[in-house]
């Protein structure tokens, strides 16, 4: 799948709406939001952003503002989360 494609698929089915309403509802601010709580179109573009950045440097993820885009090269897959909370344990601590 070509980056164009995986652009189209997250920006055609990812619940924009859904994450605006969540981010005004906890008032959820941007320091390079126009209004603090990010638009749709600020949200649209850091998204764009992220999946651009983790393809184009080959990342496994990169987050941004509660957005969490992460990418498999071998399968060509790109998953964007939009994370209130999160928590992982490393096999170290348990020694």
């Amino acid at each position: 799948m070509d980056k164009q494609a995986i652009l189209d698929d997250v920006m055609d089915n990812l619940d924009f709406e859904a994450i605006k309403a969540t981010m005004k509802l906890l008032d959820w601010r941007w320091c390079t939001a126009a209004d603090g709580v990010p638009t749709l179109p600020e949200l649209r573009m850091a998204v764009r952003k992220l999946i651009n950045d983790v393809i184009d440097n080959d990342e496994e993820s990169v987050t941004l503002g509660g957005f969490c885009a992460e990418y498999d090269k071998e399968d060509e897959w790109v998953r964007v989360s939009f994370v209130l909370t999160d928590w992982e344990t490393s096999p170290t601590l348990r020694q």
